[in-house]
């Protein structure tokens, strides 16, 4: 996914705020370099299992922090691809898929759209 650096949040564990085609939200970098404002192609990684899920409305693929709920979690929601028999499931945010694990929540159905918050989206730059 393309994203846009917006702010360095917190040098010290590589937390930015970014710009991407479905919203803006916090993550952690996890480059090998120090991150810096500006454009870059990255892999979102959900380094957490979900434990609960729910119906999605329009639009129902976006990534957003809310500030209103303490830590800063992010609200992910797209449309389930895939469901393995291994509680992964393949999410399309946008034009990526990001690989979800399930923990305790039910699996839901694929083509459906969910949406449900994280404590941490994982950055992982490439290059193009």
């Amino acid at each position: 996914m393309r994203i846009e650096i917006s702010q360095i949040v917190n040098a010290d564990i590589g937390e930015v705020e970014f710009i991407s085609p479905v919203g803006t939200a916090r993550g952690i970098w996890k480059g090998t370099q120090a991150p810096h404002l500006g454009s870059h192609d990255v892999e979102l990684d959900l380094p957490e299992a979900i434990h609960a899920w729910e119906a999605a409305g329009a639009p129902f693929e976006s990534i957003g922090t809310d500030r209103l709920i303490e830590g800063h979690r992010v609200m992910v929601s797209g449309k389930v691809e895939i469901v393995g028999e291994d509680s992964v499931l393949s999410l399309r945010i946008g034009s990526d898929i990001v690989l979800v694990e399930l923990g305790t929540a039910e699996s839901p159905e694929e083509g459906s759209a969910i949406r449900f918050t994280t404590p941490s989206i994982e950055l992982y730059p490439y290059q193009v």
